[in-house]
């Protein structure tokens, strides 16, 4: 299995500079930006498995919604920030 190479909830706790993400894989980018819609609760559905099924591993993991524009309204300016980074 693809174990991403960040620090657990490194987008939630500060932003993100340049050297964060420089010789990541896609997927650890993937991971990154999408860890923020996880820990607000979103379901990611079939069409990402990959992301489900990392998701599904971690034992924070409880999702609440198939929205993401209901888990991005609980995103705080940081996350926002570092969602469109």
């Amino acid at each position: 299995s693809i174990v991403p190479t960040f620090p657990p909830a490194l987008a939630q706790t500060r932003v993100l500079t340049s050297a964060d993400v420089e010789g990541k894989t896609k997927f650890d980018l993937d991971v990154l930006r999408n860890e923020l819609y996880a820990r607000h609760g979103f379901q990611f559905g079939a069409k990402r498995q990959d992301l489900l099924d990392h998701f599904n591993r971690q034992p924070w993991y409880k999702p609440t919604t198939d929205s993401q524009d209901v888990a991005y309204s609980d995103f705080t300016e940081t996350e926002k920030y570092n969602v469109r980074f």
